[in-house]
C-alpha cells in the first residue's frame, strides 16, 4: 500500500515568492505602467497643438502639388482660395472656367489697384474674377477646415506684392507650371508657422517660432507675419 505524503504548508509558502510574482510586486509593477502611459498621454497632448500646425501644412503642401498638376492637365488656372475670416478657417481649390482666361493681374496688387480704378470699378472687377472659378470636385466640393486650434494670419504672394492678413487671399497656378511665390502664415496659442511657397518647383520650407511675452492678440499676430513677410523677402532678392 503507498503511503500519501501530507503537504507541508510552511513549504508551500516559502516557494510562491520563487515560483511567481508576490501581490506587492504585482502591484509595483501596475504602478509603474500607469505611470508610463500617464507621462505619454501627457506628453501628447501637450504637443498636441504643433501637430495640428503640421497637419495643416501637410494639407496646404498636399493641395499645392495637386494644383499645379491640375492646372496643366485642365490647361486651365487654378488657384488655392485661403479664406481668414470663416471660424474655422479653411481653403478651397478652385479652377477657371474658361481656358481662355486671363487674369486680371492689377487688381491683385493693392497699390497699384487703387492708383488704377476707384472703389466701385476695383469691387465690379473683383466680383468678375470671384465668378471664373468653380471647386474642384476630385479634390474636395466643402472647404477644408482647419484645427479650431489653427489660424491662417496672412498670405502674401509674387502677385499681391502685399502681406493680406485676416481676409481671403488667393494663391494661382498657371498651365504653363508656373504659380505665384508665397508665404503662408499660421498660428495657434503657443506657435507661430510659415510656409514657404517656390514659383517654378515643388520645393516648401517650413519654420516654426515660438509665442513668447507681450500681449497676444490680432495686432501682435499681424505684426510678427508682417516680420516673416519681409524676411521672406528679403529671401527672394
Amino acid at each position: 500500500m503507498i503511503a500519501l505524503q501530507k503537504p507541508n504548508p510552511k513549504s508551500y509558502l516559502k516557494n510562491i515568492g520563487h515560483e511567481g510574482f508576490t501581490l506587492i510586486e504585482i502591484l509595483v509593477a501596475l504602478f509603474l505602467i500607469a505611470l508610463v502611459l500617464t507621462s505619454f498621454t501627457m506628453s501628447g497632448s501637450m504637443f498636441d497643438p504643433h501637430r495640428k500646425l503640421e497637419e495643416a501644412l501637410d494639407n496646404l503642401e498636399r493641395a499645392v502639388r495637386f494644383s499645379q498638376d491640375e492646372a496643366v492637365l485642365r490647361n486651365k488656372i487654378v488657384r488655392i482660395q485661403l479664406d481668414g475670416t470663416t471660424d474655422p478657417n479653411a481653403f478651397t481649390v478652385e479652377y477657371s472656367a474658361k481656358s481662355d482666361f486671363i487674369l486680371p493681374s492689377k487688381i491683385f496688387d493693392e497699390q497699384v489697384a487703387l492708383d488704377s480704378y476707384n472703389q466701385e470699378e476695383l469691387e465690379a472687377k473683383q466680383k468678375k474674377v470671384e465668378s471664373q472659378f468653380n471647386k474642384v470636385r476630385e479634390f474636395q466640393e466643402d472647404p477644408l477646415e482647419f484645427d479650431d486650434q489653427v489660424r491662417i494670419i496672412g498670405v502674401a504672394t509674387t502677385l499681391t506684392n502685399n502681406l493680406q492678413v485676416y481676409t481671403k487671399s488667393s494663391i494661382f497656378f498657371y498651365p504653363s507650371g508656373e504659380k505665384d511665390g508665397a508665404i503662408i502664415v499660421l498660428a495657434n496659442g503657443e506657435e507661430f508657422a510659415t510656409l514657404s511657397i517656390e514659383p517654378f518647383t515643388l520645393d516648401f520650407k517650413r519654420n516654426f517660432y515660438r509665442i513668447e511675452g507681450g500681449d497676444i492678440d490680432d495686432e501682435f499676430f499681424a505684426n510678427k507675419a508682417e516680420e516673416f513677410y519681409k524676411e521672406w523677402l528679403s529671401w527672394n532678392d
